[in-house]
């Protein structure tokens, strides 16, 4: 019988959660991919035997005080190295707060443009005393950290949002018409050459184009509440902050990705969660590359046997 996406998690990542954790880096932004990736994540750990203690994104994160056994577990994603540097210099800072905690990297794509900043990172995973493994969802990014970097172990595991459960969430519609998801950021090519139909709608993610009405509500009030808890010494920001996104917005984001790609037929994607999101709704899937191979190379370790989606 074919080995399922969540068996090569539960038989690979379980073993190395062997304690308490908390999970940094929670997506708390309007991208519906990373906010698949979360709850995808929080669903697989919801069937071992310990608990999350703490979790937070990179804005509402406070050092804890833990034991040196308790586990630092990093959201998995496409943002390792200095394209969406943000995030990797909050692992480094990590790496700072818990020098002698174990961390698990969930599984994650790989660029780098900056020879420096590479070396440097190179040189401060090396020096973790805790242990280290990285996950990586594609050959290239798992053979490039297992041969760069040294004191860290590799794991090759699949993109979380392959184990997404998309019966909890929706009914598969046929949809009608075609769409082409285009990405618009800086991992964004030039598309040419991709036949793809003229009368295809073009939209990317509708939270990215438009942000709900609640979350922008929301961040409007933000200086208030920042300006309250500085006059007031209080700490309601992150705790409204998480409140909100753990048990509001993350939902609203979710379902908001599912109506959009449920409604067409045939969907035509540069951006790598779509194209899963749409395979798992039973759509027809053509799959365009990103600026660093990222889709292609998730797509040929992972995707490339499922009947319903191709690469362009």
């Amino acid at each position: 019988m074919e080995t399922t996406y969540k068996e090569i998690f539960e038989k690979n990542l379980f073993p190395l959660i062997t304690n308490d954790y908390i999970l940094l880096d929670l997506p708390y932004f309007t991208n519906v991919g990373d906010v698949l990736i979360w709850q995808s994540t929080l669903d697989l750990l919801k069937d071992i035997k310990y608990k999350c203690i703490y979790s937070s994104s990179i804005e509402t994160y406070q050092k804890q005080s833990l034991p040196q056994e308790y586990i630092i577990i990093l959201m998995g994603g496409g943002n390792w190295g200095d394209l969406w540097i943000r995030h990797h210099n909050f692992r480094r800072q990590i790496l700072n707060d818990y020098p002698n905690n174990p961390i698990i990297q969930l599984p994650q794509s790989v660029f780098f443009k900056n020879p420096t900043y590479l070396q440097e990172d190179i040189n401060l995973f090396s020096k973790h005393k805790g242990g280290i493994t990285i996950c990586l969802r594609d050959e290239n990014s798992y053979n490039f950290i297992s041969k760069t970097y040294n004191n860290v172990k590799t794991l090759l595991l699949p993109d979380l949002v392959l184990t997404f459960n998309i019966n909890k969430y929706t009914i598969r519609q046929k949809g009608k018409g075609i769409l082409f998801n285009k990405r618009c950021d800086i991992e964004a090519i030039t598309y040419t050459n991709h036949n793809i139909p003229l009368e295809a709608i073009v939209k990317d993610w509708p939270t990215i184009e438009k942000l709900p009405l609640a979350i922008k509500i929301y961040n409007k009030l933000i200086p208030c509440i920042k300006k309250i808890d500085s006059y007031l010494k209080t700490n309601a920001y992150h705790f409204i902050t998480d409140y909100l996104y753990k048990k509001k917005f993350k939902n609203i984001i979710i379902q908001s990705g599912i109506s959009f790609v449920n409604k067409y037929e045939i969907i035509y994607s540069t951006r790598l969660h779509v194209a899963i999101l749409a395979t798992l709704l039973g759509k027809k899937v053509y799959a365009i590359d990103n600026s660093y191979g990222k889709i292609k190379g998730v797509y040929n370790l992972w995707m490339k046997n499922i009947g319903n989606v191709k690469m362009l």
